[in-house]
């Protein structure tokens, strides 16, 4: 029987197979895309503060785009929050 392990395995040869795609961690077979390098160097002097823990702006910006009410909109961070506040409500 084959060990399955956590992948994001990127340093060593682990994660140089090609026979499967990694989706257990923030990874982009397809790199790091020029969109989101520019938005970085635009903002690099924002980078050092903590987020919002409100949210404030994303929550307007969803709210508008999609036209949802604030109040039908829960902002998370991953999964693992989920599954917490889901079993905890």
């Amino acid at each position: 029987m084959e060990k399955y392990e956590h992948g994001g395995r990127v340093y060593d040869e682990t994660g140089a197979t090609e026979n499967f795609i990694d989706f257990s961690a923030n990874i982009n077979p397809l790199g790091f895309p020029d969109s989101v390098r520019l938005a970085l160097q635009k903002n690099f002097a924002g980078i050092v503060n903590y987020p919002d823990p409100d949210a404030v702006e994303l929550k307007s910006a969803i709210c508008n785009r999609y036209d949802v009410r604030p109040e039908n909109l829960v902002l998370l961070n991953g999964a693992a929050e989920f599954f917490y506040l889901y079993a905890n409500t």
